[in-house]
């Protein structure tokens, strides 16, 4: 679209005045014959403004890389294929919920030149964005027009979470973890099998090889060695329990999400398989349990762009999926939300199957009005329903810890601050134990 600039209307101004000016024939002709020129030259002024929009050109990269509520830029390649040089007015039109730094940019194009401009933007929103245009603005030759284009984009904005703060707060806790466990002494047989050996006094009939015994006549014993390769899932609620808001206005889901990928990184460092599975009422994502940088990246591109549903979890489904998916014993985290008493009763009940082939483990973030009632003590008549209240579901989430625990599933709760540090501890004292 070419739209005029201001020195056309200050050129207006005195047009009136030159037909209205005294009434000599010779000098109307004249007058009429500026105008036509004027026109006449605005219109080829005109066109060349309209000439240089294909040679304009503005790219940016197929996939973008930027991390949640961090200063990031984005790179966009401006191309001027004209002889012409001139000032170029960029109006970024992001995404919405991508915030830029600044809602114009000028700058210099050189004739035939490409040029690489950063673009400085911070991401309010985790997920996927479509980036597909931009506005630009250039004069024509003599400065009397501007030619505003909008220019196409292909580029896929991904914003992943941002891990830099959990990582610099949990760096020591990790490296205590991590530098200490290969030290200390394994508690426990472990699960893989070894070797046969003569039996000897205080061998538990659990490691007594019956077979070899009756074939060789004499009691022989299985020895065991300590599993050094797990295999660990993080199994992310994405229901619409995951939507519930913690203290600092953040959902559930994004505690969820950083948790895991920190649990991955700790995973990787220690030698151990790291897997994905994303659920609500069907199983969303699952990346098998790997390792290496490739696999990484697609854990985490498998997950960042998840947001909570209006969908309660069908755990039947869940376990039924992992029971056909994962043949091999491993250690699953479920990072869920059991607050709701239906659906804690359901998942007890249904993981009692699930537990006898998979260790597993249940990390939520603690609601901070569950607790008993006189642990703060009340303040106001007015806060004694509220505090039974709290009273009652700290006294259920407590049964449910009780019953998770018979079916050999332990069960954590913790703050919001502390639930990545609390999924880190759970996971390394399970590796140095062996309990798998």
């Amino acid at each position: 679209m070419i739209v005029p600039r201001k020195i056309i209307f200050v050129w207006g101004l005195f047009l009136p005045f030159l037909v209205l000016a005294p009434h000599d024939p010779i000098f109307l002709k004249i007058s009429l014959v500026f105008i036509a020129m004027l026109l006449v030259l605005s219109l080829t002024d005109a066109l060349t403004a309209v000439s240089l929009k294909g040679s304009i050109h503005v790219s940016a990269p197929e996939i973008c890389h930027i991390h949640l509520m961090r200063e990031e830029t984005l790179s966009l390649e401006i191309s001027n294929d004209s002889q012409r040089s001139f000032d170029l007015l960029l109006n970024p039109s992001l995404p919405y919920r991508i915030r830029g730094k600044e809602a114009f940019y000028e700058m210099r194009l050189h004739g035939t030149s490409r040029n690489s401009f950063s673009l400085e933007c911070v991401a309010e929103r985790r997920g996927s964005f479509k980036y597909s245009f931009c506005m630009i603005e250039f004069p024509s030759l003599l400065g009397l027009w501007s030619y505003r284009k909008k220019a196409g984009l292909n580029c896929e904005i991904r914003v992943y979470p941002d891990l830099r703060k959990e990582r610099k707060t949990l760096n020591a806790v990790i490296s205590a973890f991590l530098n200490g466990v290969r030290s200390q002494q394994i508690v426990g047989q472990g699960r893989d099998f070894e070797r046969l050996r003569d039996y000897q006094a205080g061998d538990s009939y659990d490691s007594m090889a019956w077979k070899a015994t009756a074939r060789k006549g004499r009691p022989v014993s299985k020895v065991f060695q300590a599993e050094r390769t797990l295999k660990i899932y993080a199994a992310i609620d994405v229901s619409r329990l995951s939507g519930k808001l913690s203290s600092d206005g953040a959902p559930a889901i994004e505690r969820f999400l950083s948790a895991a990928l920190i649990l991955g990184t700790a995973a990787e460092r220690q030698g151990d398989l790291f897997g994905i599975i994303a659920f609500d009422e069907q199983v969303r994502r699952f990346i098998r349990a790997s390792s290496g940088r490739p696999h990484h990246i697609a854990c985490r591109d498998a997950v960042f762009s998840l947001e909570s549903g209006m969908q309660s979890p069908f755990f039947e489904n869940l376990f039924s999926f992992i029971r056909t998916k994962i043949r091999t014993r491993s250690i699953i985290f479920f990072l869920t939300d059991l607050g709701d008493p239906s659906i804690a009763e359901s998942f007890a009940s249904e993981i009692k199957l699930l537990s006898v082939q998979h260790l597993c483990m249940v990390n939520s973030i603690k609601d901070p009005r569950s607790s008993p009632i006189f642990e703060e003590g009340i303040g106001e008549e007015g806060e004694i329903p509220s505090a039974l209240a709290g009273h009652i579901s700290w006294m259920r989430l407590a049964a449910l810890r009780r019953e998770l625990a018979n079916s050999g599933v332990r069960a954590v709760l913790s703050s919001h601050e502390s639930f990545t540090s609390s999924l880190l501890g759970s996971y390394m004292d399970l590796k140095r134990r062996q309990l798998a």
